[in-house]
C-alpha cells in the first residue's frame, strides 16, 4: 500500500463497507485502486452527507466509469463528468516512492 493513501486521503484500515462493496464490484483489490482513484472515492464518501445519503456503489458507479490502464495493472476511475472533482495532479507525482508492506496473518 502506499502511503499518501493514508496520509493524504485519511484512508484507514480496516476499509469500510461502501469501499469493501466498490472494490468487490469492480473486482479489484485495494492495492490495484490508483491512488487519484482512491481520491475520488474519498471525496465521494466526504460528499454523501451532505446530500443525506450514504455511500452506495450503485450511485457511485453512476458519476464514475472504470479505465483499465493496460500493462501495469492499476485500475482507475474516470468521472462522468469533466470537472466533477479536480484533484492536484503534484498530489501524487511521487507515490511510489513511499509504500508499506501489508503484514497478513497466515496459519
Amino acid at each position: 500500500m502506499y502511503k499518501c493513501l493514508f496520509k493524504v486521503l485519511g484512508l484507514v484500515l480496516p476499509l469500510i463497507v461502501f469501499q469493501c462493496a466498490l472494490l468487490e464490484n469492480l473486482n479489484v483489490a485495494h492495492f490495484e485502486l490508483h491512488p487519484n482513484s482512491w481520491a475520488m472515492v474519498r471525496a465521494f464518501e466526504i460528499l454523501c452527507p451532505f446530500f443525506n445519503i450514504q455511500p452506495n456503489v450503485l450511485v457511485f458507479l453512476f458519476f464514475f466509469q472504470v479505465k483499465l490502464t493496460g500493462k501495469n495493472g492499476w485500475v482507475s476511475l474516470n468521472s462522468m463528468s469533466k470537472k466533477l472533482f479536480e484533484f492536484d495532479s503534484n498530489v501524487f507525482r511521487h507515490f511510489k516512492d513511499h509504500f508499506f508492506k501489508e503484514a497478513t496473518d497466515v496459519q
